[in-house]
């Protein structure tokens, strides 16, 4: 049975190699030192595979919540890869809001930032850009509505901070299209009164 430290502390090597924990839930390191959370199951008498999230971004702990979901969903006669597809395709209405993305975005991004910069993101993220778009679906937004949000604060002469929104806009937007909540990044068009 794992444990935080186990994992931790788990090293690369040539191959893939996995480290198993228990009920069919194992962790597989690949050669680069990426750490994946994996869960082998049977359903109709095939052995199958469902990925459950990436380490550290999933814990231990949190694997382990995964895992015993998708041992209800196997009890309940369901195939957990493929209830894990539909709901990735459906995906809630405050997992794909604005906010959310953003939300993880800053988080993801936090770490690599001065502290005066995280400070200035997260003031232009509370002040204009969660105030204006925070509520609506990613997918739903528009050009015309990042127009807006940006003119909104050129117009109290704030010129830097709608630069900066505008970047900051364009990498969430990006980072809503690796996660394949949006189908392209609508806020590089050139139509943009900030270019």
């Amino acid at each position: 049975m794992l444990t935080d430290i186990k994992v931790k502390s788990a090293k690369a090597k040539d191959k893939i190699y996995r480290i198993s924990d228990f009920q069919g839930l194992y962790l597989e390191v690949t050669p680069r030192g990426g750490k994946y959370w994996r869960l082998k199951y049977r359903i109709n008498r095939k052995e199958k595979r469902l990925a459950i999230g990436v380490y550290p971004d999933v814990s231990l702990k949190e694997a382990r919540k995964k895992k015993e979901h998708a041992r209800d969903l196997l009890a309940e006669g369901k195939d957990p890869s493929i209830e894990k597809r539909l709901s990735t395709l459906k995906g809630s209405d405050e997992e794909n809001s604005f906010k959310n993305i953003a939300e993880s975005w800053f988080l993801k991004m936090q770490g690599s930032w001065a502290p005066s910069t995280s400070k200035k993101r997260r003031a232009l993220l509370n002040n204009d850009l969660l105030v204006s778009l925070g509520k609506r679906q990613v997918k739903d937004i528009t050009t015309p509505d990042i127009v807006t949000t940006l003119l909104k604060i050129s117009n109290r002469g704030a010129i830097d901070s709608a630069h900066n929104a505008k970047q900051v806009l364009n990498q969430i937007f990006s980072y809503a299209k690796q996660l394949g909540k949006v189908e392209y990044n609508i806020a590089t068009d050139p139509t943009s009164p900030l270019r």
